[in-house]
């Protein structure tokens, strides 16, 4: 055999070897290679466009049409750069048949011998699974930071309950303090169980029970500074709930109420016991409502039009008329129909110096529960929270 032609057939295979290597990397790893001659706006690509594309293209318009329309210009001015600027292109894309589908995409610029752009070689790859992993951390580090303001605003409640009851058991000796004070730090273990649920597994798992929600509204106004403000609940039925986040629903409503509605603040109101001496008869009112089953946290179920006491704003619980849920609403300044659509975003607030969380956690349960959410006015003025969708028992 011609030496020659031994040493070219030896070349032919190594060629031909280093080419299914390279189409062997390029499909294990959904990529392709291309070329563009510019002058000639044609695109060739290796081993095939289909490769990644799922369609062919031949010229820069068929390739900027599959390029999603939300990104195309930013596609199209990448290539512009690179031919009059900086020489080289790069760009992640969704492609416009599915935009589940993410393509990083990157060239090099050739130069004819007056220094014309000549022609761009690059390489395509496929990186959905890594947008996808990128979307997964971010969805986890906004929940992370969701869960560390839950934990912050949602154990304040019971934390204030526990500060004011002991300067309370102090001044008076009275130990029904005390017994506010255990009842207020198993309140805040049965949240931080819920919490670090919510941390382990990245979501907040929901055990639907058989819940009393008149004992629900009056547990859970008890584990809130209400200052002057009185709950009236007009229900009896029991309703399948998670009872831990029904009772954090009805926390930070009622939280909201108060804090928005009374003209004497809640945290004004410990100070004013403290020095007067008083164990306001609101201070029992989550006993006597439980132990008697009274339908209102005052000793008295109010009937008939409410008339305030020290300009405190009053809460109401009730049923829907629709028999498919209940309602928690106020009878203070309300909520103007332009900012309902926002009130329960994450940190939405109106106060200069504060983040607002407890609406955002509101509509998160209501989610969670597969219920449905309706802010409205409420009979005497104020804001109306419609929970629907609720399953009743009784």
């Amino acid at each position: 055999m011609d030496p020659t032609n031994a040493y070219e057939t030896e070349r032919e295979r190594e060629l031909a070897l280093a080419v299914e290597h390279m189409e062997f990397a390029l499909e294990a790893t959904d990529s392709t290679t291309w070329v563009w001659d510019v002058d000639d706006d044609v695109l060739t690509y290796y081993p095939s466009a289909r490769t990644i594309y799922d369609q062919p293209n031949e010229n820069r318009d068929d390739f900027l049409s599959i390029v999603h329309p939300a990104d195309r210009d930013e596609v199209a001015a990448a290539i512009e750069t690179a031919l009059t600027e900086t020489g080289t292109y790069a760009a992640e894309f969704r492609l416009a048949a599915d935009e589940d589908r993410w393509i990083a995409d990157e060239g090099t610029v050739e130069y004819d011998s007056d220094g014309r752009p000549d022609r761009m070689i690059g390489v395509a790859w496929d990186v959905s699974e890594r947008k996808r992993r990128e979307r997964q951390v971010a969805a986890q580090a906004d929940r992370l930071e969701e869960f560390a303001s839950i934990v912050s605003h949602d154990l304040r409640n019971p934390l204030s309950i526990i500060g004011g009851s002991l300067d309370l058991a102090a001044e008076t000796g009275d130990p029904v303090h005390i017994d506010r004070c255990e009842r207020a730090v198993t309140r805040m273990e049965d949240l931080i169980d819920d919490l670090l649920t919510v941390a382990r597994e990245g979501r907040s798992a929901v055990d639907v029970q058989s819940v009393s929600l008149a004992e629900a509204a009056v547990n859970s106004w008890g584990m809130i500074e209400t200052g002057d403000a009185e709950l009236r609940v007009e229900t009896a039925r029991r309703i399948r709930a998670d009872p831990v986040k029904l009772r954090q629903l009805l926390e930070n409503l009622f939280a909201n109420a108060v804090e928005h509605g009374s003209t004497n603040p809640p945290s004004h109101a410990r100070e004013d016991v403290a020095e007067h001496g008083s164990t306001n008869p609101r201070s029992h009112a989550r006993e006597d409502a439980v132990e008697h089953g009274s339908t209102s946290s005052h000793p008295q179920a109010h009937r008939g039009p409410i008339e305030h006491q020290d300009d405190g704003v009053t809460v109401t619980v009730g049923d829907l008329s629709d028999n498919e849920g209940f309602f928690v609403a106020d009878d203070g300044p309300g909520i103007p129909a332009s900012e309902r659509d926002v009130v329960t975003e994450w940190a939405y607030t109106t106060d200069d110096d504060g983040i607002g969380f407890g609406l955002a956690i509101v509509s998160e349960i209501v989610d969670a529960h597969g219920w449905a959410l309706g802010i409205t006015d409420g009979a005497d003025g104020g804001a109306r929270f419609e929970i629907g969708d609720v399953t009743i028992e009784s």
